[in-house]
């Protein structure tokens, strides 16, 4: 049975005529469906990728001296939307219960200026590695920005190729959750478990864009998710690597 309705959530997550029909338009929506995921199967797993409580990061080559990189104490349960403080609330319970975490209090925020738009990109890089168990299916993350135009993306590595997901434009103004789907060439699994891990997260690629202001920008990152699919990785022997 809990086979049956795996494969049925699978089928709807990878469907995008469901995802056109049925989104889940407030971040209370997209926490409960979550919950609702993970108490659907045992093959089904939730990564806290980073709770941003501590600053693990830097800024790559960055095209101007005036940016910084810390962590602040602020957070979504600050929202002024009340659907928004309860969705980060419950959030709380299920990063808590799949990571680490023992205070919510803070995101990591990055200051930078553009003087040169469509030209000023900027890479932030993890100070250490970070590999994704399983078959990586959905991301979340909730972005804080204040109506900026530049171009928002993850970077992961998958198998030797470096791969940037598209997550949004930062137009908008104070908190947002963003929840998708990772696209179908990117959840390809290969034979086994390829050691260390097949996939790795490499941080964040913010693109400024041509015809826009100059100024200075500030966003706040918190609750960085994976959903995975360890169900490929359940068969006899799997707890040795394959090398070869």
């Amino acid at each position: 049975m809990k086979k049956n309705s795996l494969l049925l959530l699978i089928l709807f997550l990878s469907n995008s005529i469901f995802a056109e029909r049925y989104s889940l338009k407030t971040e209370l929506d997209q926490v409960n469906f979550l919950d609702q995921l993970l108490n659907t199967s045992e093959n089904l797993r939730l990564q806290v990728i980073d709770d941003f409580e501590t600053n693990q990061y830097y800024v790559y080559d960055p095209p101007t001296p005036l940016h910084q990189l810390e962590v602040v104490y602020k957070n979504p349960r600050l929202s002024f939307i009340k659907e928004q403080k309860r969705a980060f609330e419950l959030e709380e319970v299920l990063v808590s219960g799949w990571g680490n975490t023992k205070t919510f209090d803070k995101s990591l925020m990055f200051y930078y200026n553009v003087d040169i738009p469509g030209r000023q990109h900027f890479r932030i890089i993890p100070k250490e590695n970070i590999y994704i168990y399983g078959q990586p299916m959905r991301y979340s993350l909730w972005i804080h920005s204040k109506n900026y135009p530049d171009k928002f993306f993850l970077v992961f590595k998958v198998g030797s190729r470096e791969i940037k997901i598209f997550v949004a434009e930062l137009n908008w103004n104070g908190w947002k959750r963003i929840e998708n789907q990772l696209p179908k060439n990117f959840t390809y699994l290969p034979k086994l478990n390829k050691p260390p891990y097949y996939y790795q997260f490499r941080g964040f690629f913010i693109q400024t864009t041509n015809n826009t202001s100059v100024g200075n920008r500030e966003i706040l990152l918190d609750h960085l998710l994976i959903l995975s699919n360890t169900q490929k990785l359940q068969y006899s022997g799997s707890e040795i690597l394959d090398n070869f």
